[in-house]
């Protein structure tokens, strides 16, 4: 049963966007301090006028998704690795590929 804004919010703290970001970002870096590599598959690639690059990334579980992220590549960094990953593989990437980022 859906309750009216007031009520719901006397009986919960508030959190601000900074807040609940900061929050986030604290229990990621206490709990995976370092660097890591994400392996996941391509679902979807676009890039737009101004040349960012949007994807959606997703790993499967036979044919199921069972995790997805969407990421931004900013139009610098995307010519450079586009253009990296071109003279390494001699291919673009693409939807399906799998890649690790």
């Amino acid at each position: 049963m859906l309750r009216p804004i007031a009520e719901a919010a006397s009986n919960r703290p508030a959190l601000t966007l900074f807040q609940l970001n900061s929050l986030i970002k604290s229990a990621i870096t206490d709990t995976l301090p370092g660097t890591y590599w994400v392996v996941a598959e391509i679902a979807d690639i676009k890039q737009n006028q101004r040349g960012h690059c949007y994807l959606e990334l997703v790993e499967k579980n036979d044919k199921a998704t069972i995790a997805q992220v969407r990421a931004n590549i900013w139009v610098y960094e995307f010519r450079a690795i586009s253009s990296r990953f071109r003279k390494a593989t001699n291919e673009t990437l693409r939807q399906g590929m799998n890649v690790k980022a």
